[in-house]
């Protein structure tokens, strides 16, 4: 907004401008070039007061002494008479076209530039102090990160690999032996929730086929029977499934808990809060923030949590279901898996490279987003200089890209969704097995 209001400044070289809220965003030095800008170009300037440092580019100053009785309730005050008869500000005449305004900026600008070739430590701004500050402060850092060994490097020396990280983190929740027995009487249960899971999973399966089969035989009484066991089978199953979910989040929370706990010791016991109050102690690392990682701990077993949970499933209705299999294909059950894998693999090599869709539309994307970012930044300077249409053709091109390759690959997606449902759901592994079991018992 402030450089859009400059713009409209230079734009329009008017007589006068209100000059407020437009140069609080530029150093000192920038707002002086910008008083001198508009000198040069024939424009005076109002500001408010309390900005003292545009003190100097004024003639006078208009104050409001709220005293009605004595006269209009305001004065004005010369400036250069306070001053002790200080020159007047040279000002030029106002521009007559816009050519001679961009003659005397281009001259303004090649004067500033070799001022400022000469300029002292005294004209220096804030910022620039600043920045030789930060300047040095990334030097020392850096070289005191080459000495120093930073707190993820010493955690990867001492657990090279992520078992072995994860190991670590559950090891801080089982110290004693009522702890882990705990663990372990609820990992149990887990483990036998899931067989009984994998068992009504298969009973529903043999169930809707047993319903057919009853219904196709004209037993009616068979057909109803298998019909309610269907019916209430999921319910079951959905019971257990939170059983089994509870068991789990249960014993992450428990094991959680229990190394906050111990970590939170540790910080006490070892006086690590006193080394970080003096971390340039000899001998001493470089540390971080330790309540930091221990509020982390929940996030991560909760985590721990759901991968457990969801391998736990596939683990175990794959675990129940692979004897089933074993037994009802004998010594082609291996050949089915080996021949469903290279089909799997055949298939995919038929079909479009999904990856290099992924990535083209990933690409087509981001260029959009940067373009529309890019529009949206200079909205304003866009509208007021009436360029919509040029920055319109640059942005609908990149949006009918993206449009254009959805469209493209609305039947690649569907064949890549249906492929990998086919060939890697699991639930398709029932679906398998009595097919190919119904086949070889027609044979």
């Amino acid at each position: 907004q402030q450089a859009l209001s400059i713009a409209r400044l230079l734009y329009h070289h008017p007589r006068f401008a209100i000059l407020d809220e437009c140069t609080s965003a530029v150093g000192k030095v920038l707002e002086r070039r910008l008083f001198d800008l508009a000198s040069e170009l024939g424009i005076s300037c109002l500001t408010i007061t309390h900005r003292p440092v545009l003190k100097e580019h004024h003639d006078r100053m208009l104050e409001l002494t709220g005293r009605l009785a004595d006269g209009p309730g305001w004065e004005l005050v010369d400036l250069r008479a306070e001053a002790g008869g200080r020159p007047k500000v040279a000002r030029r005449p106002r521009c007559v076209d816009d050519r001679e305004v961009h003659k005397r900026i281009e001259q303004f600008m090649a004067g500033a530039q070799k001022q400022g070739a000469t300029q002292s430590c005294t004209d220096r701004t804030d910022r620039d102090f600043l920045e030789i500050r930060s300047e040095k402060y990334k030097a020392e850092v850096c070289a005191r990160d080459v000495v120093d060994m930073s707190a993820a490097v010493a955690v990867r020396r001492r657990y090279p690999t992520v078992r072995r990280r994860m190991w670590g983190c559950l090891r801080l929740g089982l110290q004693s032996w009522a702890q882990k027995k705990a663990a372990l009487k609820r990992f149990a249960s887990m483990l036998g929730l899931l067989c009984v899971d994998a068992s009504l999973t298969w009973q529903f399966q043999r169930g809707c086929v047993g319903m057919l089969q009853a219904a196709l035989c004209g037993n009616l009484g068979l057909m109803l029977s298998e019909f309610l066991a269907a019916g209430s089978l999921p319910f079951i199953n959905g019971a257990i499934g939170q059983c089994i979910i509870y068991q789990v989040k249960m014993m992450f929370l428990n094991i959680g808990a229990v190394a906050q706990d111990h970590m939170q010791e540790r910080l006490l016991r070892d006086a690590t809060v006193l080394k970080l109050m003096n971390p340039n102690e000899p001998g001493c690392l470089r540390m971080e923030n330790p309540a930091v990682r221990v509020n982390e701990i929940p996030g991560l077993m909760a985590a721990l949590a759901g991968q457990v949970i969801t391998l736990g499933f596939h683990i175990g209705r794959l675990a129940f279901w692979l004897p089933i299999l074993c037994r009802g294909l004998s010594v082609t059950a291996p050949l089915v898996l080996v021949s469903n894998f290279a089909m799997f693999r055949f298939v995919q090599l038929l079909a479009p490279d999904w990856s290099a869709i992924t990535q083209r539309g990933a690409a087509l994307e981001s260029r959009f987003q940067v373009l529309h970012t890019r529009l949206r930044s200079i909205a304003e300077p866009v509208a007021f200089s009436g360029g919509g249409a040029t920055e319109r053709a640059i942005v609908d091109p990149a949006f009918e890209e993206v449009m254009h390759h959805g469209e493209e690959t609305s039947r690649a997606k569907f064949l890549h969704q249906v492929t990998q449902t086919f060939f890697t759901d699991y639930r398709q592994l029932p679906l398998w097995t009595s097919r190919f079991m119904s086949w070889r018992y027609v044979q």
